[in-house]
């Protein structure tokens, strides 16, 4: 898995909703917003500004079991 960081900001008033639900339309925001993937090694630790920016974690693929963890300070 990888961590994509969009250039779309939560507070941002043209981040695409689905007006419906209220939720995010993830699809729309990946398709429009500008990307960095960012390919941890075992043991790398990532320190972005989650609680600004849309994020994701991608699939993991192979055999083996990757642990994520996440937390706010």
């Amino acid at each position: 898995g990888e961590l994509a960081v969009y250039s779309s900001k939560w507070s941002d008033q043209n981040t695409p909703w689905l007006e419906q639900h209220g939720i995010w339309d993830a699809e729309q925001i990946m398709n429009q917003a500008k990307v960095l993937h960012f390919k941890p090694a075992a043991g790398d630790l990532l320190i972005f500004n989650g609680g600004n920016f849309y994020h994701r974690v991608t699939a993991v693929q192979g055999n083996q079991c990757r642990w994520t963890f996440g937390g706010f300070l």
